[in-house]
């Protein structure tokens, strides 16, 4: 499991602008890494995330996000963030997120 020490590194990489992200109408998005040029299709909810984190949210105010903003339950939507953030770190080259 991924700790708030993690999700801030990750937001300060959505921070650098090396990950550009785009919302579409539809509240999806894609996220490109530049560096990487890899890219990476986001639903509504995975869009939501990605603007959480790099806003600098820590890993239980993205749950607690994900709750109200969808109308969750805690254990599902902690299931949920904790699935997402692995996903996002594979899609990151994990030497960017080395202290």
């Amino acid at each position: 499991m991924l700790s708030d020490v993690d999700v801030g590194r990750l937001g300060a990489l959505l921070r650098s602008g090396r990950i550009v992200r785009t919302a579409l109408a539809d509240q999806s998005g894609v996220m490109v890494d530049t560096a990487g040029m890899r890219m990476l299709s986001l639903n509504e909810t995975g869009m939501f995330l990605v603007e959480e984190i790099a806003s600098g949210a820590g890993l239980d105010a993205l749950v607690e996000r994900l709750v109200r903003e969808f109308r969750v339950s805690d254990p599902v939507a902690r299931q949920d963030v904790e699935k997402f953030l692995v996903e996002l770190v594979g899609f990151v080259d994990s030497r960017d997120l080395a202290p």
